[in-house]
């Protein structure tokens, strides 16, 4: 009786430390996983900054282990002001939407605010008088 009775402590005791090794695995897969999230951000905002948003408004592209899609959304542009303090040049502020998806699912979603300059092909300036 007395052995049937250590059977069911030691049971209850591997069970309860199976339980916890199961969630320590968990956590560290998911400190893992924002560590390396982390890193896809920072990379993902630098490619978003690299491209001309007002042609390619949305777009996708790998991050291993992560897909990463964008979508931009123009804000504002000095083109649209009434006064502009530099006519050669269009900035625009964009708002951007970037999903992390890993493994099919989205894991992260996170906005911000970009924005850009771009030179104004049809601006004709004539140069001011030389004295």
């Amino acid at each position: 009786m007395e052995a049937l009775v250590a059977l069911v402590i030691l049971a209850a005791v591997f069970g309860v430390f199976s339980q916890w090794l199961i969630s320590v695995q968990e956590a560290s897969e998911k400190v893992q996983q924002v560590m390396l999230l982390e890193e896809a951000h920072y990379q993902a905002f630098h490619n978003i900054q690299q491209q001309n948003l007002s042609v390619n408004p949305s777009g996708s592209f790998d991050l291993k282990p992560f897909r990463v899609e964008w979508n931009a959304e123009l804000l504002k542009q000095s083109k649209d002001e009434e006064f502009r303090r530099q006519p050669l040049w269009n900035v625009a502020l964009y708002s951007v939407s970037i999903t992390f998806i890993l493994d099919a699912k989205q894991v992260h979603v996170t906005n911000t605010k970009i924005y850009a300059q771009q030179a104004e092909p049809n601006i004709d300036i004539e140069a001011p008088n030389a004295l």
